[in-house]
């Protein structure tokens, strides 16, 4: 009797598993296709720039105009456009519909990943996956061969695709070759420092040479802001919560018994690198949104680890955090702010 009522138990524990599995594979589907055809959000510049570009490839001209894009994205836009013959924003709601899979599939290997899912939607998506779908694609791929680094062939692949699919998450190449090919930890970290300046040297080396200028994203200058003085006091407490963060991440890490150590580690590091980063080129708009921006997605698949010391104070950090994202990206306090109160 005892056998036959466990084994109806696991039944219809499966059955539940197996519920809430298709029921996110159908919100994924929706989720997808309300960005690629831009319900939650206003047509606006990015979206006439894409999708033009998309119309313009043809037989004739099988990678479309000239345009900023990265390579691998445009031979996946004409494999799209003349192979499977899709359009725009189904193109799109495809893309959206890989890399919100792959954010689900870390955020479900962790505890509390249903408001790990939540928060991301309610913060990340509509920035992300409604506008900026390049970054948002290449991002989920080079978190995946971070997950997966022990499958070295695999993990390099995802590693490529994510950075040929934006070009801005380059400096995660060093960071890939430290964590699995290198043992002496102090060449390792001279190995991180050398990539790091040496590629932020080269990278604003060609921004400057007058030989190279044709190739580099000229869209940078336009971000630069050219006022000394200039302050955004809506990005301070995010900043100052995510300092906090990323000290208690290092000061409670249980050294002797945690399980999974090395992993966090490495999600640990590209938050923080990445945060550093961004302070470092606050002036540049762009830069310091973008190197901000990949840290989070680091510190979303860190904060909510169970074998953390004092767990409870990292998560009410953490879950603070949140809440300013939400004020300042979804809400547009900002915004309301000046239009109502000054």
């Amino acid at each position: 009797m005892t056998h036959i009522v466990d084994k109806y138990i696991t039944s219809k524990s499966q059955e539940k598993k197996v519920l809430i599995k298709y029921s996110e594979f159908i919100l994924l589907i929706i989720l997808s296709l309300l960005a690629g055809y831009t319900v939650l959000m206003e047509v606006n510049q990015d979206y006439y720039v894409y999708s033009r570009y998309y119309d313009s490839i043809s037989i004739a001209n099988p990678l479309g105009k000239e345009i900023y894009f990265e390579y691998f994205y445009k031979v996946v836009a004409s494999f799209s456009k003349l192979v499977l013959n899709l359009e725009y924003e189904i193109f799109v709601s495809l893309l959206v519909f890989i890399s919100l899979s792959i954010k689900f599939h870390l955020f479900s290997k962790r505890v509390y990943s249903l408001y790990l899912k939540i928060a991301y939607l309610g913060i990340m998506y509509l920035l992300y996956e409604s506008l900026q779908i390049r970054v948002t694609v290449g991002l989920a791929f080079i978190f995946l061969a971070f997950e997966y680094r022990y499958k070295k062939i695999w993990s390099l692949v995802f590693l490529l695709i994510g950075v040929f699919f934006h070009y801005s998450l380059m400096l995660m190449v060093p960071i890939w070759i430290f964590y699995n090919y290198f043992i002496d930890q102090k060449k390792a970290i001279k190995f991180l420092i050398f990539s790091f300046v040496g590629g932020i040297v080269f990278y604003h080396f060609f921004l400057n040479s007058p030989f190279v200028a044709q190739y580099v994203d000229g869209r940078l200058l336009g971000y630069i802001n050219r006022n000394p003085d200039y302050f955004n006091v809506w990005y301070f407490p995010r900043v100052f919560l995510l300092a906090i963060l990323s000290y208690l991440f290092y000061a409670n890490i249980n050294k002797n018994n945690f399980e999974g150590k090395d992993q966090v580690m490495i999600f640990m590091f590209i938050a923080t690198s990445y945060f550093i980063l961004s302070i470092i080129f606050y002036k540049i708009t762009m830069l310091h949104i973008r190197f901000l921006d990949i840290g989070i997605l680091g510190y979303y698949l860190v904060a909510m680890n169970p074998n953390f010391r004092n767990k409870s104070l990292i998560r009410l950090v953490f879950s603070l955090y949140l809440i300013c994202e939400f004020l300042v990206r979804t809400i547009g306090m900002p915004t309301l702010v000046v239009k109502y109160l000054l």
